[in-house]
């Protein structure tokens, strides 16, 4: 049977079971059956993807979306005997402190407050009446409760054990104001030398004087030192940091290059001193 004409009117001619058809009439079949393909491929593309939840669809985008869950870092405390009050929230940029946002506690004093940045260092809470929090996080969020009380913010509990861990290794073996305590009931010179530059050499060893970090602290360190006039200690670190190989940042290079102008016009030491016999 064949519906196309003669082979002469068509060209053409495809034989099949009960007939022929032509080869205009495949191109049109074959024009169709791809058009009807791809609607049904489109359809079912769309199915699969309503059949997502919200929570599916996000945890796909968070993996080609670096940083998506670590947009924010979130604070949330809880001061009792605090409430309605104001909370300065900072961190440490070198020996810096930089003010990174404030917030209100409620009626109950609490309160929440969200950073842009992801933050792995020491954060700070300044209370109005001059009270003070430190505590260490590690990019991740934080939530405590305590309480103000004549002695300043107590019983402070994390909810998260490993961030109340760094926070007492940070009071520990951290805190530059310990090199100021460790001078506190010492006999004599030599044991506040000795024990200040255990408690330098202890502090560098933990943060590195090759890293950063490491140098800003050794610059806040050796301002510390020759503020309290403990300059032979701050010149041995001054002189390690100048013997330094690796790159240094700008903070510590502008302190070596004070130091060593110092020393370039300081007076020479006499050996021996001739006085004629008159």
């Amino acid at each position: 049977m064949n519906s196309c004409g003669s082979k002469e009117e068509v060209g053409v001619l495809i034989a099949g079971i009960e007939g022929h058809i032509c080869e205009n009439c495949t191109n049109q079949a074959y024009a169709i059956v791809s058009e009807e393909f791809d609607v049904e491929k489109v359809a079912k593309e769309n199915k699969e993807l309503e059949s997502y939840s919200p929570k599916e669809i996000k945890s796909f985008l968070d993996d080609y979306v670096i940083g998506q869950e670590r947009a924010k870092f979130k604070l949330k405390g809880e001061i009792k005997n605090y409430n309605n009050q104001s909370v300065i929230i900072k961190t440490y940029v070198g020996t810096t402190e930089q003010v990174l946002g404030k917030s209100t506690t409620s009626d109950d004093g609490k309160f929440y407050y969200k950073i842009d940045i992801p933050i792995k260092g020491v954060v700070i809470l300044d209370l109005e009446g001059g009270e003070r929090m430190e505590f260490f996080a590690d990019k991740k969020n934080v939530e405590f409760t305590s309480r103000l009380d004549e002695d300043g913010i107590v019983n402070i509990e994390f909810q998260n054990s490993k961030v109340n861990q760094y926070y007492e290794d940070y009071k520990k073996r951290i805190s530059l104001i310990e090199l100021k305590d460790n001078a506190l009931g010492v006999k004599s010179e030599e044991e506040l030398k000795t024990k200040i530059g255990a408690s330098v050499q202890t502090l560098m060893d933990k943060v590195g004087i090759e890293t950063n970090r490491g140098q800003h602290v050794l610059n806040g360190v050796v301002t510390l030192l020759r503020g309290n006039g403990i300059d032979d200690i701050a010149d041995e670190w001054l002189d390690k940091g100048s013997s330094l190989t690796c790159k240094i940042n700008d903070e510590l290079k502008a302190t070596l290059n004070a130091y060593e102008t110092i020393q370039l016009f300081e007076p020479p030491v006499v050996l021996y001193e001739w006085n004629p016999v008159e």
